[in-house]
């Protein structure tokens, strides 16, 4: 088995190993499935549909062009009888990652070392008995329940392990999703928690807080402004499992927007990892919400230039020894490309802050909750309105509904090179034209197709839509498509 590197050593930061600057590094995204008693079979059919963003030039030390692969931390007990061995080996065939989760998958907060040598060897024994699996790298432990003697049986020369990931990051006030610390090694502990002590070249990857979405972007995403995520888990961040979401009755595209917002988050902030912890048995068949989710998710992560979803043990990898993106003599410039929506409102405006469970109020304070206006009749706290005498209805919230009339394919954000291309398609909806189409905060009045050329700076599209009298269907013949590409100078219409 290979051994951690003694030499490997590094302080938790909040920026980029190695001196880089945030725009030269990859935003690495894993996906950690823990358990892994069924669903495995769909999630390897997932992940085999999607590869990494090839930058030009390319280079294989930031993983461009590679299959998207993650790690599955396996349970040995679940395999009792062998029926799980070919699903293990064929995952680790297609080069994703085995790590330990433990023989019996007991809460071990307060297990004796011994009690942790037999969970974790007899694992590691197990695992390393199947074709194909000759090293263990990393290990998360059940329930996230660990204490000071796991981490001493992690670094012990019978295993080596290189790598753990089951300490939080980001659940501090000041965590926000775009300041998370980078992955570190625990030669001085963790800053999260001190009392595991220190374990010099043991890497900590941490399990990394999920961001709720704010009520106010929530229709970038595709949901619905009046279904608030963050009342529905009760909370602004949670722990980055899918357990905590499915069980607080998150749905499939909910799902997918929560993981799709905090990649934007990382994508404009210090590019930390994007670590999630799943449960394969959540991932049934390909049809299931949650496996469309995660697919979803996936093309969407993997359509940004910057990402590259691989298994954990690569993180270390690229840690120890990192890379910068290949350069270009091309530059690279941001295309942010947008559908401006009709506002349409009714209701009478709440302009006051969402009642939350912890917070105390006094008499006559108001709050919003499920789309109305509450007074406080008197002191309370975790009493919700409407199922407590402790709220009066002052009435109905008001309602902003935002009409968006068309689509455009791509849309959001994007990262083009000189010399690269792409069509932009709009399709307006039944009896609707485009109105204008802005750039830069000018309206442009050339003819299609639309040459966005050189880009020699960032540039803003904004689609606008309007009312169409002559309309008749709109079908994939009369969609209005423009090609923007970087050859020639300046921007102009042909």
């Amino acid at each position: 088995m290979t051994s951690a590197l003694e030499s490997a050593s590094l302080e938790a930061s909040r920026m980029p190993p190695g001196g880089l600057m945030v725009e030269q590094v990859p935003l690495f995204v894993s996906i950690g499935f823990d358990d892994n008693q069924s669903g495995v079979e769909t999630t390897l059919k997932i992940f085999d549909k999607y590869k990494n963003p090839t930058r030009s030039p390319s280079s294989s030390a930031t993983y461009d062009g590679t299959a998207t692969r993650v790690t599955y931390f396996h349970t040995t007990n679940y395999n009792n009888f062998g029926v799980l061995t070919a699903v293990w080996e064929e995952a680790a065939s297609k080069g994703h990652e085995t790590g330990n989760h433990t023989k019996k998958h007991i809460n071990g907060m307060y297990f004796s070392l011994q009690q942790w040598h037999e969970e974790v060897g007899d694992a590691n024994t197990h695992l390393l008995s199947l074709n194909g699996i000759d090293n263990i790298y990393g290990f998360r432990t059940p329930f996230l329940a660990y204490n000071s003697n796991l981490f001493k049986v992690l670094k012990d020369s019978r295993y080596r392990f290189e790598y753990d990931c089951s300490i939080g990051e980001g659940e501090k006030a000041s965590g926000n999703g775009m300041n998370f610390h980078w992955p570190y090694t625990l030669d001085w502990g963790s800053h999260a928690d001190p009392a595991i002590g220190a374990h010099p070249g043991l890497w900590e990857l941490p399990v990394y807080a999920l961001m709720v979405i704010p009520d106010a972007a929530l229709e970038n995403y595709g949901l619905s402004a009046s279904n608030s995520l963050i009342q529905k888990l009760g909370a602004t961040k949670i722990t980055g499992f899918d357990y905590n979401l499915i069980q607080k009755g998150v749905s499939g595209p909910e799902f997918a927007a929560l993981l799709k917002y905090n990649l934007d988050l990382r994508l404009a902030g210090n590019r930390a990892p994007l670590l999630f912890g799943a449960h394969a048995a959540n991932y049934p068949n390909e049809g299931h919400e949650y496996s469309v989710a995660l697919s979803d998710f996936l093309a969407y992560a993997t359509s940004k230039s910057a990402v590259r979803v691989v298994p954990f043990i690569e993180i270390v990898r690229w840690m120890e020894n990192p890379q910068a993106f290949a350069t270009n003599s091309k530059s690279a410039h941001r295309v942010e490309v947008s559908v401006v929506p009709e506002e349409v409102v009714s209701g009478n405006p709440c302009e006051v802050e969402i009642w939350s469970t912890s917070k105390t109020y006094n008499a006559d304070n108001e709050v919003k909750y499920n789309g109305k206006l509450w007074r406080a009749k008197w002191w309370t706290q975790g009493n919700e309105p409407g199922n407590s005498q402790h709220w009066e209805d002052i009435g109905e919230c008001e309602t902003i509904t935002l009409l968006y009339h068309g689509t455009t394919n791509p849309t959001g954000s994007l990262e083009i090179l000189e010399g690269e291309d792409f069509t932009l398609t709009i399709l307006p909806d039944e009896g609707y034209a485009v109105d204008r189409i802005v750039v830069n905060g000018e309206n442009f009045s050339g003819t299609t197709p639309l040459k966005l050329s050189s880009l020699l700076e960032s540039k803003k599209i904004e689609v606008h839509f309007k009312m169409d009298s002559s309309w008749r269907s709109h079908t994939a013949d009369n969609a209005i498509s423009f090609d923007v590409w970087a050859q020639d100078q300046g921007l102009s219409g042909d």
